[in-house]
């Protein structure tokens, strides 16, 4: 079954930010479960039925929890064949299939392996749209800053850990050198309390109401944003006080988020008055930022070509407005911040105020 990881935070802004790679619940698209609708039962308490809990997601949340940015990638498969390859990899081409059918051409590029089962692993290296792999055991580790490739066909290791032991995980990574640090994946099938006042914890001391130098994407977003990291080409043209960049930016099989950060060494972010982009760029923010070698301020660009963008600062606009909670406004205000200044942003703006 494909996994779904979370939404980003914040792109790192600086030298001392951190990565970490968030990998949430899986969904079976084997499963016939995935057609069913939810049934909430409200003011029901007993047990967690209350949702008539299923073993899995359904294709109405996969569609919500994408709309808020989330990635995906394959894990088991609907197989009892757990040891075999050639059958697993049998699956991948049928799970393949649906998820393509029910996300519109959305497609699966990674594996997370599952409970330590190389068989997947192998599998995974005979079907030319896994990429990449992340692993429980036996992979490299992933360290940010030191990387020097594309992580094409790589196998990553990654961990699991309690929501009480990631905070002493994220600082000691904090204590070492920066081409030492080692990215934070946080793995997790459920919820409760405690993962949220541990994320509570990372927002509110290097999230946006702390540090603001965190980096929270799906491990499909990562891969996306490094591979584009290696393989864009900018051209830069300087005319009077209009610096323009054109940045080609080569795309994957499955590829879904192109994006990318610039830092322009030797522009003076304080002289700076206005950052711009062309008809394929939706999202774009600008600020100061710090270079690698010697802490010396740049002009950092962040920009997003996302084509759905738009469409989902449009879906939680709508959300809001049908049901004008705290909650939905934030959500709302959330992916509308996201956008590059526009008439629509604008637009948008004005219905959530």
């Amino acid at each position: 079954m494909p996994t779904l990881s979370a939404r980003r935070w914040a792109r790192p802004t600086g030298r001392d930010a951190k990565c970490a790679s968030p990998l949430p619940p899986p969904f079976p698209p084997e499963w016939d479960y995935m057609d069913d609708k939810a049934v909430v039962r409200p003011g029901f308490t007993e047990n967690y039925y209350r949702f008539f809990m299923r073993a899995g997601l359904m294709w109405d949340d996969v569609i919500e929890m994408l709309n808020y940015g989330v990635g995906i990638a394959f894990h088991d498969v609907n197989t009892l064949s757990v040891d075999v390859p050639d059958s697993i990899r049998a699956h991948f081409v049928s799970s393949q299939r649906i998820v393509l059918d029910r996300l519109a051409g959305r497609g699966c590029k990674m594996l997370i392996e599952p409970n330590g089962n190389k068989a997947y692993v192998a599998a995974a290296e005979g079907y030319d749209p896994i990429q990449t792999i992340f692993l429980q055991s036996g992979g490299e580790k992933l360290r940010p800053f030191a990387v020097n490739g594309d992580l094409l066909r790589t196998r990553i290791e990654r961990g699991l850990w309690l929501p009480a032991a990631i905070p002493a995980v994220i600082e000691a990574q904090m204590a070492r050198p920066v081409e030492e640090r080692e990215a934070v994946n946080i793995g997790v099938h459920g919820t409760d309390r405690f993962w949220s006042e541990m994320l509570l914890w990372l927002n509110n001391t290097y999230g946006r109401d702390g540090e603001d130098c965190l980096w929270m994407p799906a491990a499909e977003e990562y891969f996306e944003y490094n591979y584009l990291r290696h393989h864009a080409v900018v051209n830069a043209q300087a005319t009077e006080n209009t610096l323009t960049l054109t940045v080609e930016m080569p795309g994957g099989l499955y590829f879904y988020y192109p994006s990318l950060t610039i830092n322009l060494l030797g522009v003076d972010p304080g002289a700076c008055t206005a950052v711009g982009g062309g008809e394929t760029v939706t999202g774009l923010s600008w600020g100061r930022g710090r270079t690698a070698d010697d802490g010396a301020e740049a002009l950092m660009v962040n920009f997003d070509c996302r084509h759905a963008l738009v469409a989902h600062a449009e879906h939680f606009v709508a959300v809001y407005e049908a049901d004008p909670s705290a909650a939905n406004r934030a959500d709302a205000r959330y992916f509308v911040a996201m956008l590059k200044d526009s008439d629509c942003k604008e637009r948008l703006l004005k219905r959530i105020k």
